[in-house]
């Protein structure tokens, strides 16, 4: 407050625009100007006489990916404290604090009073530390801009940590940010690469690397190919560099390996076998698998394709399990002690298809696939009669949600897809063995699959009503896995509603049996509850919401939301309540301490008694 805003148009990428408000020549024959300047990373400056009177960092009303990363450690955390002050420094500074406080709450304070004051909360405020936390709440986070600024927000109060401008003029914006590395270390900070197209002539690419807790530019590197696809497969060095593969445009495609070094191969040729990717055309109305076939250069891979389906219908919506998606069981134990084993198979795509409009009176429909990407195998398909998209899809574990409209009911509806192993060879647990696989994460029932020979599946679906539109899904995240599933709605109203995942299991009867009862399963009912108090935005709105992001916090039961749009907003969620930490305003502080008080009495009281009774026997 009260600092002089500055307008950095180098940093800004140049000036894009700018618009004369006023003009006037003075009596003295000196001009007057007003200018509101736009600059190439959409930041908005009004000008006058050449002195900047105010700045907005408009570019983040264009949010196109977001991570939320941890922030630096603290470097006193673990260390003596040398050089302290004084205390009769610290209590007359304690001292100002109440007196800006006090004045503050009497609308007495000036404006450089409020500034001192809102300082010292920053500096002292747990909340607004630029340093990570014991329990994973304070984070960065980190979003790339349409056009191609990447910035760094504290999740606290949302001020801009640090902001780098990659768009190139006479480029594409820069359409993809992934973690690069993860280090080992607490003290090395983590590194993102942005990927986007590179100035001059066109088929070339720009691979920028960024560090996270400083926004420093790392590196950047101009390849003299267009960039396809980026996989990020699970292979890291020691260092904690992930090895990422480039697939260019040229055909037949080729695979280029990042970085680019014999070891970053090395680790690469190792996984070789496993690496397979896909790609949807909604031109052509077909989804492709590739695989990588090893070259004579060491640094890059043939991609082959091994298998194309083709839809008869359009393709209207397609979607991938998480690879990061933490899965804390293997196995569900139905109440009957029963036991169906999760088909966890993390090349399973979810797609869905519907026949192009042919006329007021026919009756439309949509049809939602199951397919392995590695070997192309339809392993499940269902048609929802009367339906039509659009579709948004959020995909767990060994289940998809998936939302459409109903044309001939004139609803929206959500169903459900999940996806059990069926193999009849495998062998069925006790209840003893199954119990432990659940609590051990599943271990016992850990069977590696294979694509080339996928076992027999059992695919359970169930379709209820939704009162709402929705225009995004998501799912929350934990560090286990162990804590329940949220299903994140994006609403029409710009409202975002955590849906239980109980409320979506296709196993809800119609008439509860005991056994269903100690399952913990819901009766059925064909429309979905909308909680008023599960709305995580509240009473707020985000206007032009386009996405949502979760991130798992340090506690099992916490996870971290953050909905982008024009606007942003970001939020804890707990599936399962707070169960691993002591709720302040819950927890009976009060009956805990009349408890200790009443023990260390009875204690007293029961010494003396024992010792009165000891001195009469003796007498006796």
């Amino acid at each position: 407050a009260g600092a002089v805003p500055e307008l950095d148009l180098a940093a800004a990428g140049g000036a894009a625009r700018a618009f004369l408000a006023s003009f006037q020549i003075k009596k003295d024959g000196s001009t007057g100007y007003r200018a509101l300047v736009v600059g190439a990373d959409a930041s908005l400056a009004l000008v006058q006489q050449g002195e900047v009177v105010w700045a907005r960092e408009e570019a983040l009303a264009s949010v196109t990916a977001a991570h939320l990363l941890d922030l630096p450690p603290d470097g006193e955390a673990h260390s003596v404290v040398e050089g302290m002050e004084e205390v009769l420094p610290q209590l007359a500074k304690r001292l100002r604090l109440q007196l800006l406080h006090f004045k503050s709450l009497l609308k007495l304070a000036g404006a450089e009073e409020k500034a001192e004051l809102a300082s010292a909360r920053r500096s002292h405020g747990q909340k607004l530390k630029e340093t990570w936390d014991s329990q994973g709440f304070r984070k960065l986070l980190v979003v790339l801009t349409r056009p191609g600024k990447l910035l760094a927000l504290h999740n606290g109060d949302g001020r801009v940590m640090w902001s780098v401008m990659l768009g190139v003029r006479g480029a594409a914006a820069p359409h993809a940010v992934l973690l690069s590395r993860t280090p080992p270390e607490d003290k090395v900070s983590p590194e993102l690469t942005v990927v986007g197209a590179a100035a001059g002539p066109a088929g070339r690419t720009r691979l920028t690397t960024v560090g996270v807790w400083t926004g420093a530019v790392l590196a950047s590197e101009e390849l003299p190919y267009a960039a396809r696809h980026l996989l990020q497969p699970p292979v890291v060095d020691a260092g904690g560099r992930h090895v990422l593969v480039l697939v260019d445009a040229a055909a037949p495609p080729r695979a280029h390996v990042l970085p680019a070094t014999e070891d970053a191969a090395e680790l690469l040729d190792r996984h070789l076998g496993s690496l397979h990717y896909f790609e949807a055309d909604y031109v052509q109305n077909s989804i492709a698998g590739y695989g990588l076939l090893g070259t004579d250069c060491p640094l890059t891979f043939a991609a082959s394709k091994l298998w194309e389906m083709p839809f008869a219908e359009t393709l209207v919506a397609h979607k991938a399990r998480d690879a990061s998606d933490h899965v804390q069981s293997h196995v569900r134990i139905l109440g009957d002690r029963s036991v169906l084993y999760k088909y966890l198979n993390p090349n399973t795509l979810f797609v869905a298809t519907a026949p192009e409009p042919s006329g007021a009176l026919a009756e439309p429909h949509l049809t939602a696939h199951m397919i392995d990407t590695v070997s192309g195998k339809l392993l499940y398909r269902v048609r929802h009669q009367g339906a039509q998209g659009p579709v948004h899809a959020a995909f767990c574990e060994n289940w998809v949600v998936y939302h459409y409209w109903n044309a001939v009911a004139h609803r929206h509806e959500v169903s459900v897809l999940e996806v059990f192993d069926d193999d009849a060879t495998r062998r069925a647990p006790g209840p003893v063995e199954a119990a432990l696989s659940t609590l051990l994460g599943g271990g016992l029932a850990s069977a590696k699959i294979s694509s080339m020979a996928l076992p027999a599946v059992r695919v359970l679906g169930q379709s209820y009503f939704f009162a709402m539109g929705v225009k995004v899904m998501g799912v929350t995240s934990t560090t286990k896995g162990i804590t329940s599933k949220n299903v994140l709605l994006g609403t029409h109203t710009d409202q975002v509603l955590a849906l239980e995942k109980r409320f979506l299991d296709p196993r809800r009867p119609t008439k509860p049996t005991p056994q269903d009862k100690e399952e913990g399963l819901v009766p059925y009912h064909p429309t979905l509850p909308i909680i008023p108090h599960h709305v995580i935005t509240t009473n707020h709105q985000v206007a032009g919401l386009r996405g949502v992001a979760t991130a798992p916090s340090r506690l099992e039961s916490t996870s971290l939301v953050f909905a982008y749009g024009l606007d942003l907003f970001y939020t804890r969620v707990m599936p399962s309540r707070m169960y691993d930490t002591l709720d302040d305003h819950e927890f009976n502080y009060a009956l805990l301490l009349i408890t200790m008080v009443a023990l260390c009495a009875g204690t007293l009281f029961a010494g003396v008694a024992v010792k009165r009774k000891d001195l009469q026997s003796k007498w006796k």
